[in-house]
């Protein structure tokens, strides 16, 4: 069941057509008047809004109606399950699963399949979970027999990002048509601004005008009108009104230049329209990067899974994974999900969930984590935990809640933005009545005074209504948040709250964890140092020969060392590994010889000793932070 805080519950909703801040505040504002809800906050970017309501209060289908009400559209986020169900015979048997099932709150949509004995369940995962769904299904006298997940939650963000490459798209098209028309009316009006002549004659250049304007404008900009259209009907005003009042009054002036003084601004107004779909294509391609980011995180876990079913192996896709699935994970595989081993041993690479890069060592009764790499031995694990209540599933929903949340100076923004297209709107007007009743009083040494009055009215008051438009304003933080979060879960920083991220500028010192976060995070080879009588290469190839037969990360670095070096191994004996101090065996090459590789303490309880200068040489590796082996 959904997580609760305080005295209210949590949810998610997808909202459609918010296209600026001020949509943003019109939405946020509606909501968080709404009696019920505790908190609301709207993200233009992920186009979500992440509520806190009481249930008691208001239901879902009552929040639904309030975005509704302000002329946005909204829906929860759903998830599907497959149950399957026992004691159904006739298709009788089927209506009544389907009648009880459809009739539940929370559920959005249910199909039950006879012959597969199956129900496929849209719902709402805020309100019901597998135990609820169970019960409803019980209750007609038929029993559910266990689950299946449909839709993981790596398909949700594949759906996600098709979605938004679907609206990128579309305003790639709508921003490429508004320019195949512009680009004829700006060269046409240059040849009249430059040589003063409307070629070829002034009723076809001013008709061309309106005609090559029509395609930009009440195509390529419907949009643009159809959201200012519902902004205006129900009672706000966005962006989208700015933009729509100014291309629509430069417009009108192309058939009133034939019937009143005023000059033709037709073609002004598409290329002001052109301009602004460019801007909305542009925030279109910051926007999908959303998704993107948390689908690149996903991307660290495993596509496929081995199982043992009835003693044999089967490779699945990770979304058929089921709980208490016995899973195979061989040495150089991802663990598919969380899960407990129950035979083998090995190290796991754990750097992706921990940062540690130094492989932790499991045995039978460990849990592991799903998307962490098996380096070594051969691993039977039990499922534990699947889908959305992974370890990698709750980064990502760590992840969406901080791109969801508002930092202190978007909170200021926003605010701004509220009473910003109002004031717009007002001084649009004022300037409008100045020059059309008192332009005496507007005699500036830039204002060409062969224009008319209302050529010089319908001039201020486009452009004051243009170029205040507060895209940049309600846009810019919380792209900076999504892009800062997405990179940073992209590379293992996790950031919980978006008001870290602003909270990061006075910061003064940063303490790093050294292994792993301003190294490598693989150990590797830095120094040699030998004592008299011995090459370099000799010392390399007795210690890569020896540690051959070892497991340790350690181990592997000198072997790379030495392969790097192409230095021919010997072949070992009598290995024997000593747990926390190094290794011993003996070669072919010398088989009188008994080498050992590892710390001082085997060294002194071998009665090794060595003199002051290797010593010296020692201490100082060690004050170095570097690893000595002997």
């Amino acid at each position: 069941m959904i997580e609760k805080i305080k005295n209210g519950k949590e949810t998610i909703l997808n909202i459609q057509g918010m296209t600026c801040a001020s949509c943003v505040q019109t939405v946020e504002k509606a909501l968080n008047k709404a009696e019920g809800i505790i908190e609301a906050n709207v993200n233009l970017t992920t186009e979500k809004a992440h509520l806190t309501y009481d249930p008691e209060k208001i239901k879902k289908k009552e929040i639904l109606d309030v975005v509704a009400n302000t002329g946005y559209g909204a829906t929860m986020e759903t998830s599907k399950i497959m149950i399957k169900i026992g004691g159904m015979t006739c298709a009788s048997c089927v209506q009544t699963v389907e009648k009880a099932l459809n009739k539940a709150e929370g559920i959005k949509n249910a199909t039950v399949n006879l012959t597969t004995e199956k129900a496929v369940v849209d719902y709402d995962a805020d309100e019901l979970d597998y135990d609820d769904i169970a019960k409803i299904i019980n209750n007609t006298g038929y029993s559910a027999l266990g689950k299946e997940e449909i839709e993981s939650i790596t398909s949700k963000y594949d759906q996600e990002i098709e979605n938004e490459e679907r609206k990128f798209k579309t305003a790639k098209k709508r921003m490429l048509v508004s320019w195949l028309f512009v680009v004829p009316i700006t060269i046409w009006m240059l040849v009249e601004m430059i040589g003063g002549i409307m070629w070829p004659n002034a009723f076809i250049y001013n008709l061309g005008m309106i005609i090559l304007a029509l395609p930009p404008l009440f195509w390529a900009g419907y949009s643009t009108y159809f959201t200012a259209f519902k902004a205006v009907r129900h009672g706000s005003a966005n962006m989208d009104v700015l933009i729509a009042l100014g291309t629509l009054s430069a417009f009108i002036t192309g058939p009133l230049y034939f019937f009143l003084p005023v000059l033709n601004y037709a073609g002004v107004g598409a290329m002001i329209m052109a301009f602004h779909l460019t801007g909305r294509y542009i925030e279109t391609k910051a926007k999908g990067r959303a998704s993107q980011a948390i689908r690149k995180l996903l991307e660290l876990g495993a596509k496929s899974a081995r199982i043992i079913v009835d003693g044999e192996e089967k490779e699945i896709p990770i979304e058929e994974l089921k709980e208490n699935d016995l899973m195979l994970v061989k040495p150089g595989e991802k663990i598919p999900t969380d899960g407990l081993i129950i035979e083998g041993q090995s190290a796991i690479d754990e750097s992706m969930a921990t940062g540690e890069s130094m492989p932790v060592k499991k045995k039978v009764g460990d849990e592991v984590i799903g998307a962490t790499i098996n380096q070594r031995g051969l691993l039977k694990v039990k499922a534990t935990k699947v889908g959305k209540d992974t370890f990698l599933s709750q980064v990502v929903k760590m992840v969406e809640e901080c791109q969801g949340t508002k930092v202190p100076i978007q909170k200021f923004a926003d605010r701004i933005v509220s009473y910003f297209v109002p004031a717009v709107l007002v001084l649009a007007t004022m300037a409008f009545i100045l020059w059309m009743f008192l332009p005496s009083l507007m005699n500036l040494p830039w204002v060409d005074p062969s224009l008319s009055g209302v050529t010089l009215a319908l001039l201020a008051f486009i452009a004051t209504l243009i170029i205040a438009c507060p895209c940049a304003l309600g846009l810019a933080t919380p792209t900076a948040l999504m892009v800062g979060s997405g990179m940073g879960a992209e590379n293992g920083v996790l950031i919980r709250h978006g008001e870290a991220i602003q909270t990061l500028k006075n910061i003064e010192t940063v303490v790093f964890d050294k292994t792993g976060t301003i190294t490598k995070g693989a150990p590797e080879v830095t120094d040699i140092h030998v004592a008299e009588g011995f090459t370099t290469e000799e010392v390399l190839r007795f210690a890569a020969s020896i540690e051959a037969g070892s497991e340790h990360p350690l181990a592997d670095a000198i072997i790379k060392k030495s392969k790097e070096e192409d230095i021919e191994l010997y072949e070992l004996f009598e290995f024997e590994s000593i747990t926390g101090k190094g290794v011993k065996a003996k070669v072919k090459a010398s088989p009188e010889k008994l080498i050992l590789v590892g710390s001082r303490k085997l060294m002194k309880e071998n009665g090794i000793g060595y003199n002051d200068d290797l010593e010296a040489d020692i201490v100082s590796l060690e004050e170095e932070a570097k690893t000595v082996i002997i």
